[in-house]
């Protein structure tokens, strides 16, 4: 067999023998390779001695046993289990929480409501309401006689009126109002169906766009009141679903609308959108790069065929407003009239 030449190195003879690693002077960090077999042997003989010690166990003497279990000073452990969840709770009765909505403040009535299922029914009566109305109006604020006491005892929509009302008097919802935004976020009329939309000219060159979206998700909680029946109506010819219709207070159509507010610097025709959803919704930079440009594109529920573009150039300005919104309700009554 034909051995391999090894290279001289600096400090190293040129043939290097097994001898001149295995007999060295110098202590190298490996251990030698009879020490496995030294630890087995060891490990042999305790095993061994510990049986002898478990075979003797009942041969030796209580008091020798003793001693060394306190020498062994061994703790007991505790089985650790989940933790507790007990938390002292207490049912407050229904008068409590009417009493207490007498201080609710107008901005805290859904957290109020939110609360349990009794501030739930509680939020939902005429009394709360009417207490809500009865702590903030004021004759010195000359509203419309739609919110004056005569009209407020009419239960019909009672809760959309008193909302109204709290937006034209209540200051933190004015100052909320005041602060007024750029552009608003038009990404949140995308799936709203168009109901409604007409214009109307300021001047010979400007005129307002404006676009009636709803939300056809949002369903109505209408409120029955058939507690206040009396037995002997039974007896007589009474429609109680007439009745509840009157004394419905969460009746409000214009409930999950909004108002699209376009304001133009020159008119431009487009095809109606009505009854269409919108789908897409997108303004930028118009050609004259002055004004701006918007784009939205309406379609129905089968296919991309009847999709109408409505494409309106020159835009100075845009408004979102929700129905509580008392420019909302102006522009609304308007219109009808």
């Amino acid at each position: 067999m034909r051995m391999r030449s090894i290279r001289n190195y600096k400090g190293l003879p040129a043939d290097v023998t097994l001898n001149s690693f295995a007999n060295s002077v110098q202590l190298r960090d490996r251990e030698p390779k009879y020490q496995p077999l030294v630890h087995q042997i060891k490990q042999t003989e305790e095993r061994r001695e510990t049986r002898e010690v478990e075979l003797d166990w009942f041969d030796r003497d209580e008091d020798d046993i003793a001693a060394e279990v306190k020498m062994l000073n061994v703790g007991t452990c505790k089985e650790v289990g989940p933790p507790s969840l007990e938390f002292s709770s207490s049912v407050f009765p229904y008068d409590f929480w009417f009493l207490l909505s007498g201080f609710i403040a107008p901005e805290d009535v859904g957290r109020f409501a939110s609360i349990s299922p009794l501030t739930r029914h509680i939020v939902s009566s005429q009394a709360f309401w009417r207490r809500l109305y009865s702590r903030y109006f004021s004759p010195e604020l000359e509203l419309s006689s739609a919110y004056s006491p005569e009209s407020m005892s009419r239960p019909l929509g009672l809760r959309a009126r008193v909302i109204l009302m709290l937006h034209l008097s209540y200051s933190p919802f004015r100052a909320i109002k005041n602060q007024s935004s750029v552009w608003p976020d038009l990404d949140k009329l995308v799936g709203r169906v168009c109901t409604l939309h007409w214009s109307s000219k300021l001047s010979r060159s400007q005129c307002f766009f404006y676009f009636k979206l709803k939300d056809q998700f949002i369903t109505e909680n209408k409120s029955k009141h058939q507690e206040y029946f009396v037995e002997e109506w039974e007896e007589i010819n009474v429609d109680k679903g007439f009745l509840d219709k009157l004394s419905d207070i969460n009746h409000n159509p214009e409930n999950g609308c909004k108002l699209l507010q376009v304001c133009c610097a020159n008119w431009c025709l487009f095809p109606s959108p009505l009854s269409q959803k919108l789908k897409r919704v997108s303004v930028s930079v118009s050609h004259g790069m002055k004004h701006h440009k918007l784009q939205m594109e309406f379609g129905g529920p089968r296919g991309q065929s009847g999709d109408i573009k409505v494409l309106i150039d020159s835009v100075v300005s845009l408004k979102v407003l929700d129905w509580w919104d008392p420019q909302y309700s102006n522009i609304n009554n308007n219109f009808v009239k």
